[in-house]
């Protein structure tokens, strides 16, 4: 079992079975393993979470994706940000580069852009979808298929969810 379904099920928040069910379905169908278990119904909260405590990196925000623009394209080429499973989204008047970072990310290949920038960076973590809704957003590209169709079916399970006279989160599902 992966570090990130271990740690969903210690955490209780899927059982072994579902892991090894979406392991199977990962290994039929590709992607990486948070997208996979987004799409078979892991709370995506509960998801970035997890993704955070693994790779160290605080967990992004919706205000962080809705920040990701094309002012940061040229910081690095659309081929290396997939290679590297990151996303530059915006930098500060001081320089700071802000950064959404995968569960692959490489953090020897982090320190590397850090030396080559020789500028401050600010790291998220977050899952696959939001790294290329963010690619769209920078690169002017199309969120692919696939992950379009997560973040519809996610927008359409938080309004499922959200109940009347209950006050709403700020969700991740409508960043973008």
């Amino acid at each position: 079992m992966t570090s990130l379904g271990s740690l969903l099920v210690r955490r209780n928040v899927l059982s072994v079975a579902e892991v090894r069910n979406a392991l199977t379905h990962q290994v039929l169908y590709g992607g990486s393993l948070d997208t996979v278990l987004l799409e078979r119904g892991c709370r995506e909260p509960d998801l970035v979470e997890a993704i955070a405590d693994i790779t160290g990196f605080a967990p992004m925000t919706a205000a962080l994706l809705r920040c990701a623009s094309p002012d940061v394209a040229d910081v690095l080429t659309m081929e290396r940000s997939i290679a590297l499973d990151v996303c530059p989204i915006h930098a500060d008047e001081d320089g700071k580069l802000f950064l959404l970072a995968g569960l692959h990310a490489d953090c020897a290949a982090l320190d590397e852009i850090n030396y080559e920038l020789q500028r401050p960076l600010s790291i998220y973590s977050a899952p696959e979808l939001r790294l290329w809704q963010a690619r769209a957003r920078v690169y002017r590209v199309e969120v692919p298929a696939r992950f379009a169709e997560l973040d519809a079916r996610l927008q359409r399970r938080e309004k499922q969810c959200t109940a009347p006279g209950v006050e709403e989160l700020p969700a991740l599902a409508s960043a973008v």
